[in-house]
């Protein structure tokens, strides 16, 4: 796969090696041509750099020149040690918050209980600039760049290597913490539920006792088992990737149809005061959109060198200027529309997309199921990140491109929550029933087992605007998204970041805009999740 994607990326590898001017010169081309193999048929090149790849030949980097070996060797080591670091951190962040989220009461446990959740929308650039800022910039106790890895027998001592290391493991632990923790607490409350657990109460063993005793080992086994996964996971850069670290939406499958409510859904959601104020939060930004020409009197590119870098707060900026004097406020504004966009439309179109293929697989079974299961493991096996770049590299980066990638990111996990709900649904009593009369395998798809899983689909994919805010954001910030003259939240915080010893508002605002709206719509989602499970 990964040679038929470096051949489908356009244009000539004779530019980057030769030059636009000896490019020209057919002799020098066709000598070089021979020299990378690239003057063979396709199959024999497919072959050769097969075998080269067995014998650790990954050949030479067209930019360079330098054995593409040897590069990632370099990187390698910085790479092992990081993923190590921030993975033992998230494990042992991760179970604590866990444990107390699952044994405590009240208030406290049910904050504890919904901060994984926050956890996973708030950008994880935006949390990096942050602990920068904080410990590098004001406070100055720990480096902010310049790692060098011991393994590679570099100068710097391993006291040095553990300083550098802590800022970019804190910001990454974030996420696997969140997960640990969701599973963590997920596992307490089952084992709280077991015979054992309930006999050593009902003999009066003091709750501390039973937490440590009896509690705590069965809790930490299968928790410990995710370490593997998660260091592997933060060193290819899959972590990020979207929704995976979602908790499956608990959602009971129905014995008979379900007859949907005439009541509106927004309706219902409005009841719950948390997602009205979600609601409220998303009709600000957009009706703040729509105002734009009457709030602001600057257009988001006009340069004004004279108003470079001004403070919060300044006349006719509050939220001051970049550097090169242009509105924070009205380039905030200016992004509304890209950065929904790039919520909504991936988060649609992968459920839709996501679902049409999990109805198929769950219903058809056989050799269909195993052929898309296939598929939909693959495509997991990517990180998003390289996702990201192979998709850039074949189409170009642009918005649209940006969209594609993060929609195929996903797909597999919409395809197989619906995939599993249909396996659940499809031996019912209304649908055999259904098959019984003759009917074929399209109208059960679309009578039957549509309606059934549509409340899981419509929760999952409000989840999932959310996440794609943040995630499409993060490909903005390193340029993989949205492209001049164009902007988008992510692109600001990328400008911003150039000036975090100066002008840290500039970073720090388009990432707690950022942050509001993807946890407004995670909370919609939350009371949707709710109303299901109550029967509202």
């Amino acid at each position: 796969m990964l040679f038929t994607v470096v051949r489908l990326i356009p244009g000539d590898p004779m530019t980057i090696l030769l030059g636009s001017v000896n490019i020209v010169n057919p002799e020098l081309v066709a000598r070089t041509r021979a020299e990378y193999n690239l003057d063979a048929p396709l199959p024999l090149q497919y072959f050769s750099w097969l075998g080269h790849v067995l014998q650790g030949d990954f050949g030479r980097s067209l930019w360079t020149g330098e054995q593409v070996s040897s590069i990632v060797g370099r990187r390698l080591g910085p790479s092992l040690l990081l993923g190590l670091s921030a993975s033992v951190l998230g494990l042992v962040v991760g179970i604590a918050w866990g444990i107390a989220a699952g044994y405590l009461s009240g208030a406290g446990r049910a904050v504890l209980r919904n901060m994984p959740m926050l956890m996973l929308v708030i950008p994880t650039f935006s949390i990096g600039l942050l602990l920068v800022f904080v410990f590098a910039v004001t406070l100055g106790i720990l480096p902010a760049s310049g790692f060098a890895s011991p393994l590679e027998g570099a100068e710097p001592s391993v006291p040095s290597a553990i300083a550098h290391l802590i800022l970019p493991s804190l910001a990454l632990c974030l996420v696997p913490a969140s997960l640990v923790a969701r599973l963590t607490y997920a596992t307490v409350d089952e084992i709280e539920q077991e015979e054992f657990i309930r006999t050593a109460r009902a003999l009066g063993v003091p709750r501390l006792r039973i937490a440590i005793q009896h509690s705590l080992p069965n809790v930490l086994l299968p928790i410990i088992t995710t370490g593997g996964l998660l260091i592997s996971a933060l060193i290819t850069n899959a972590v990020p990737a979207p929704a995976e670290q979602l908790e499956q939406v608990p959602v009971e499958v129905p014995a008979e149809p379900v007859r949907l409510d005439r009541a509106p859904r927004l309706a219902r959601i409005a009841q719950h005061w948390p997602s009205l104020v979600a609601l409220g939060v998303i009709a600000l930004f957009v009706l703040a959109w729509l105002a734009r020409d009457s709030l602001t009197e600057f257009s988001p590119s006009a340069v004004r060198p004279l108003r470079a870098l001004l403070p919060v707060g300044a006349a006719g900026s509050p939220l001051g200027t970049d550097g090169l004097g242009r509105d924070l406020f009205a380039r905030l504004l200016a992004g509304v529309p890209f950065s929904l966009l790039f919520g909504a439309v991936p988060a649609a179109a992968g459920m839709v997309i996501g679902a049409a293929i999990g109805l198929v697989a769950g219903y058809a079974g056989g050799r269909v199921e195993r052929v898309i299961v296939s598929v939909m493991d693959v495509l997991l096996t990517f990180p998003f990140i390289l996702l990201a770049i192979l998709v850039s590299a074949v189409l170009g980066a642009s918005l649209q491109n940006a969209m594609i990638a993060v929609t195929l990111s996903i797909l597999p996990k919409n395809a197989r929550l619906i995939r599993s709900q249909t396996l659940s649904l499809k031996n019912r009593e209304f649908i055999v029933a259904s098959r019984l009369a003759g009917a074929g395998a399209v109208p059960i798809i679309l009578r039957h087992l549509l309606p059934n899983v549509l409340p899981t689909a419509l929760i999952v994919a409000s989840t999932d605007v959310g996440l794609m805010i943040t995630l499409t954001a993060g490909l903005s910030f390193i340029g993989l998204g949205v492209q001049p003259p164009d902007v988008d939240w992510g692109v600001l915080v990328a400008e911003g970041a150039r000036y975090i010893t100066s002008a840290p508002n500039l970073a720090f605002i388009p990432s707690i805009v950022i942050a509001t709206v993807s946890i407004a719509f995670v909370v919609i989602a939350d009371t949707e999740r709710r109303i299901l499970r109550s029967g509202q």
